[in-house]
This record gives structure tokens, sequence and C-alpha cells, in this order.
């Protein structure tokens, strides 16, 4: 029997927020005593160029607030340039294009292809969110999983992963696929009333989304080494104790919140 425990959360220990926690369905004994994975060992996995693209694309505040329908692929963050590079050698490698890759001197970049563009963005509506009813296969669903992994995921601890989406409309989907998934415990975090407003989502990885994940570990982990190293170069100004204790307390807090993080997905 197929069991969903889903865990709402909202709360931040770093942060002076509430917390709220909803369980949903059966305890959780009786979801480990009846609930079992779809088989893994011989399941194969397929990338499907177009939705892994999706997953990676940033919608912040749309999907076309700061991308161009028309022409532009998508635009990265200076700390995001591994992930440009790698975007641009994918497009070519699957769909025999070479994009053009624009970098400025503030090591912002930007990738554009009218071909590209006009294929990717014909998946979403006006409003710049995914189109309904797009996600009619596990392939596509697995392989947008994916591509929200390699940009916007991280691998915590054990088999569990953070997601984090800011001002995002795709955080729903990012939800319902999570769920259709099997992912049967999910954590949720929500930064409302902040300038971007934050979703995270924490989850236990099945078996199947660690085989798609694998594509892709090496890749992400520089991407989340990029993104810290930039956090840390935030305070280089500081002097060199403060420095060093801005790090210490950072990396505290930070182990801090791991370990609450562990305790519920222990219960």
């Amino acid at each position: 029997m197929k069991t969903n425990s889903i865990i709402a959360l909202i709360f931040c220990s770093l942060i002076n927020f509430s917390v709220f926690g909803q369980v949903a369905g059966h305890k959780q004994e009786q979801m480990t005593k009846d609930f079992r994975y779809k088989d893994s060992i011989n399941f194969e996995t397929k990338i499907n160029p177009d939705y892994f693209l999706l997953g990676t694309f940033s919608d912040y505040m749309g999907r076309f607030a700061y991308v161009n329908r028309e022409t532009q692929v998508d635009r990265y963050y200076p700390y995001e340039e591994f992930l440009a590079k790698y975007v641009a050698d994918f497009i070519e490698k699957n769909y025999d294009i070479v994009v053009d890759t624009q970098f400025e001197k503030s090591r912002h970049s930007e990738i554009f292809s009218r071909a590209i563009a006009e294929k990717l963005h014909s998946y979403y509506d006006e409003q710049g969110k995914l189109k309904e009813g797009i996600f009619d296969s596990e392939e596509k669903m697995y392989s947008f999983l994916t591509g929200v992994l390699l940009r916007y995921g991280e691998n915590i601890f054990d088999d569990v992963f953070l997601i984090s989406v800011y001002n995002s409309p795709k955080r729903n989907e990012i939800y319902e696929l999570l769920r259709v998934l099997e992912c049967n415990k999910i954590i949720y975090k929500n930064f409302r009333g902040n300038i971007p407003t934050v979703t995270k989502f924490y989850f236990e990885a099945t078996p199947r989304i660690l085989k798609y994940f694998n594509h892709i570990r090496n890749e992400n982990r520089i991407i989340q080494g990029e993104y810290k190293n930039v956090i840390l170069k935030m305070f280089e100004g500081s002097e060199k104790e403060e420095f060093v204790e801005i790090k210490k307390q950072w990396e505290g807090e930070e182990k801090e919140f791991e370990n609450s993080i562990k305790t519920i997905f222990k219960m």
C-alpha cells in the first residue's frame, strides 16, 4: 500500500521565525512498515533534454520577467559561470546547436539561441509559468527534477536533499513531483515577507531519484562550492579576527540547523 507521509513545516532556526508542523497520513512507523519504493535495481535512467533544461531554468517572478522570450535561453550569476558553460555544452551535445554565451565584466552571463528559446519556451504560458499537463511521463518528471537539483539542489547528508528557489512559480511543480515520485517525507521552509521570498524543500531522495542525481552529482558539488565561496567572500573586507569569527559562527549555525533537520527525518 502506498502511503504518503508529508510533513509541511514552515520554520527557521537561524532567524526569528515561528515554527509550525503538520503531519498528514499514517504515522512514520506505519509508513515504514507498509511502504515499498519502486524497483530501482532494474530501473534505467534516461534524461529528456527539454525537461532537464526546464528544471535548470531561472524563473524569478516568472520565466519572462528577466529573460527574453524570443532569443534568450537563460541568465546566470557570477558564481554560476561553471553552470552556464555546462548548459551551453549540454545544448551543443543534445541539440547540435552552438549557443551564444556572453560574459559581462561582472561575470554575470547570459546564453542566447533563438531556436532553443522558441522550442523550450513553448512549455510556458503567457504569465511565464509552466503549462499544465506537460509532465505526462516519469522520464519527464525525473529529468526536470534532475535539472532542478543541478542548479538549486544540495545533498546535505545521507540521502537527504535541499532545494532552494526564490520567488519561483515552479515551487508548486517541485512539490507535486516530489510527492508523485514517492518522496514520502517532505519538509518545506518558507520565508514569507523576505525579499526575495525563499522556499526551501528538504526531502529524502528515493533510490530512483538518486540514480538520476548521480548523473550530475559532481557538477552539483562544484556549483554549490562556488556559491558558498561567494557567501564567504562577502565578509572578506572585515578585519581578520572578525572574519574568522563570522565564518565560525556561520558554519556553527549551519551545522546546528543540519542537526535539527536530521532529528526531524529520524522521527
